[in-house]
């Protein structure tokens, strides 16, 4: 239809656009009221909306008629529309379930495979690699061994054959020089081998007396003897395939595969044939002359591959419903199989699969190297397992989603009843809400004054705050001055350096002016410093510190005042602690402050006790803990205020001005820690500051400073 309306629209030309003249505009101006100049204007357009059609052409009347036809269609409700959005998403949304929940089934399966799979894999390698060790072991017999006999052989292999139950034969094959040949078959007669000669096959394939050779390598020792005596004797020289496998041994110095054709090895099981060289002095020469000279002889192990790794998956827990393939990747394409082992759930005789078709579906591959040779173990869940009820349970996500969107249409059928009288109470909720709105507004406006009086509030106590602390540290600055001078002077009096002062009690106040005037200089430094602090002008110089030493020279600087108390200092610092990475300066502030105000509010006869200890989250934690007066549970959070004593009375009997631990807590921030601040009130405080993990550090002893 639309295409049709469209299509009846020819292709117009261009036209000019039309302009009013100034006749009409002039007599449009003139008109003498607004009602007549509206019906000029009601008029004109009348006259312009002809003009239009009549420049227009005959076009406009085919689309006026195309537009009433599409009128005259009866469109459907646009009430049933959300009904058709939810059926269009019900129904996508149940399709995507049924490829989920198929998607989720799908990898449960893959995660139930992979776990027995990677243990079939894991016990198939390691028996390979114990049954590989077992032949360099005889190597290594042979090669620790002046001389080794046929007994010897027998009493080593005994030992070694009942943990290898997929051992076939261990052989011992030495290197004959073609002029000993007579030697080595007349001892192995000796040892009881009657007849016993070196062999080969003829043309005829017939075994016969091996041709003589510069060099020969016959089987000469294998255990176990039954089944295998038939090998004995045979020269592996006369097979080029073994001969080939001998060399590049011998040369690599390494453990390699070879065949096992030409010597009645194949058995019903699928074998693996290793041979391992052995040289005369027990290592493995560097260079490829000196390889092939002291050659000694080689270790061959023959495998029976079935039972080795029936014997590998024999303690597994894992489910037995899986085949096993052995690949040998090195070998021509159709001849890479080496060994298939079929589940023992299996049911009659199944043939092994093709590549292609183990790559189809579950399966996992493992790369593996075997004395050499690149190999590949494949597991494979057996036909018919492993499988779910995947589709049944996604066909029954789909159904029920399609009757969850019919219930859902019903719903909305039935609510959009309920809408026509809803509506109706919106509206007059809707008028509330608006006049709610209306307070709304007006409690906000209020509220925004009072957030910007409290922000001109807090921006006018900031200024009041940094102008005590400019006020503080100038006063501190112009004090210090005419105080050092004071210091100094008292020294000079105290120390007589200008002469004898006569009376002793003008030494004596000597000294008082100087203790006084030291401590009215810590306090303006104090204050210096929680200012720099407050203002962020001071830097941390930071340096590998130890703890325990600190400690011993704070107590050190303090030993006048504790000379003149009754107190015992107890000090637990392991001197093996970590190191701290931080100011030395701002630690020592720290370490005496916390002292000074242990001794100060701790009566004679009390203690002391600082120690260090590594927190379980890696912290590192100093500890000052006093018998003192102790601090009530409501007045802690008072003494990390500057400037604040706990009350009147202590003001009183103790002397301070309430800033040591006000700073130390400023000082442990700037370090990234926190104190914690413990007491009962009558039998003492305990004060820890925490540094955190980030600060301890492990370092040589020569760089550290304390």
């Amino acid at each position: 239809m639309i295409c049709a309306f469209f299509s009846a629209i020819p292709r117009m030309e261009p036209k000019k656009p039309m302009k009013l003249s100034w006749p009409e505009i002039r007599a449009f101006r003139t008109l003498p009221k607004p009602k007549w100049r509206l019906e000029a204007v009601l008029g004109q357009a009348a006259g312009w909306r002809q003009r239009a059609l009549e420049a227009a052409g005959p076009w406009w009347g085919r689309a006026h008629a195309q537009l009433s036809r599409l009128r005259g269609i009866a469109w459907p409700d646009r009430r049933l529309l959300p009904k058709a959005v939810v059926l269009c998403l019900g129904v996508g949304i149940s399709a995507s379930g049924f490829f989920t929940v198929q998607h989720l089934y799908q990898t449960q399966a893959q995660t139930e495979f992979e776990g027995p799979a990677n243990q079939y894999a894991t016990a198939v390698s390691k028996a390979l690699d114990r049954y590989l060790e077992a032949i360099k072991s005889v190597g290594a017999f042979f090669a620790a061994s002046n001389e080794v006999d046929r007994w010897e052989f027998f009493e080593f292999a005994r030992d070694a054959l009942p943990r290898y139950p997929g051992i076939q034969a261990i052989e011992w094959i030495p290197r004959v020089p073609g002029d000993a040949r007579a030697e080595f078959e007349r001892q192995a007669r000796d040892d009881g081998l009657f007849g016993f000669r070196f062999t080969q096959l003829d043309g005829l394939g017939y075994r016969v007396a091996a041709a003589p050779r510069k060099e020969h390598f016959p089987v000469y020792f294998v255990e176990p003897f039954e089944g295998n005596d038939r090998d004995l004797g045979w020269d592996l020289a006369a097979l080029p395939s073994q001969m080939e496998a001998l060399n590049r041994s011998r040369d690599s110095g390494r453990m390699v595969t070879a065949g096992g054709e030409g010597l009645g090895l194949a058995g019903h099981q699928p074998e693996l044939v290793v041979v391992q060289p052995v040289y005369q002095t027990g290592e493995v020469p560097q260079s490829l002359e000196l390889r092939q000279e002291q050659l000694l002889g080689y270790a061959r192990g023959v495998f029976r591959l079935g039972d080795l790794v029936e014997a590998s998956l024999a303690g597994l827990s894992a489910a037995r419903n899986l085949d096993i393939y052995l690949f040998d990747e090195a070998a021509p394409p159709g001849e890479r199989l080496v060994h298939f082992q079929p589940s023992p759930l299996s049911r009659g005789a199944r043939s092994p699969l093709t590549l292609e078709e183990m790559r189809q579906g579950l399966f996992s591959e493992t790369r593996y190297m075997v004395a050499g040779q690149p190999w590949s173990i494949f597991v494979k869940p057996i036909p018919n397992q492993l499988e779910n009820n995947s589709d049944l349970v996604a066909w029954g996500v789909f159904i029920i989603g399609l009757l969850l969107t019919l219930l859902l249409i019903q719903y909305l059928a039935s609510a959009h009843n309920r809408t026509q009288v809803i509506e109706q109470a919106v509206l007059a909720r809707t008028a509330e809400l608006s006049e709610a709105n209306l307070a709304l507004e007006q409690e906000v406006q209020e509220r925004r004054r009072v957030e910007d009086e409290l922000r001109s509030a807090k921006e006018r106590a900031e200024v009041a705050n940094r102008a005590k602390s400019d006020f503080l540290a100038m006063m501190g600055h112009e004090l210090r001055t005419p105080l050092n001078s004071v210091i100094g002077f008292a020294e000079v009096l105290t120390g007589e350096a200008l002469g004898p002062l006569g009376d002793p009690r003008y030494r004596e106040y000597a000294g008082d002016i100087q203790r006084s005037g030291q401590d009215l200089l810590g306090i303006i430094n104090d204050i210096l410093q929680l200012t720099k602090i407050e203002t962020n002008q001071f830097e941390l110089r930071e340096e590998p510190l130890r703890l325990p030493t600190l400690i011993e020279k704070v107590l050190a600087s303090l030993e006048d005042r504790l000379r003149d108390t009754d107190l015992t200092i107890k000090v637990d610092a392991d001197e093996n602690l970590p190191q701290l990475h931080a100011d030395r300066e701002a630690v020592k502030q720290m370490i005496a402050n916390l002292l000074s105000n242990a001794i100060k509010f701790t009566p004679a006869g009390g203690h002391v006790d600082v120690s260090i200890a590594m927190e379980q989250e890696g912290n590192m934690a100093l500890q000052v803990r006093d018998s003192g007066i102790g601090i009530a549970k409501e007045n802690l959070g008072r003494v990390l205020q500057p400037f604040t004593q706990v009350d009147q009375s202590l003001s009183r009997q103790y002397e301070g001005a309430g800033l040591g631990l006000p700073l130390t807590s400023k000082l442990a921030e700037l370090h990234g820690g926190w104190i914690e601040i413990e007491s009962v009130l009558g039998q003492g405080t305990t004060i820890r500051v925490i540094f955190p993990k980030t600060r301890t550090l492990e370092a040589s002893p020569s760089s550290v400073v304390a």
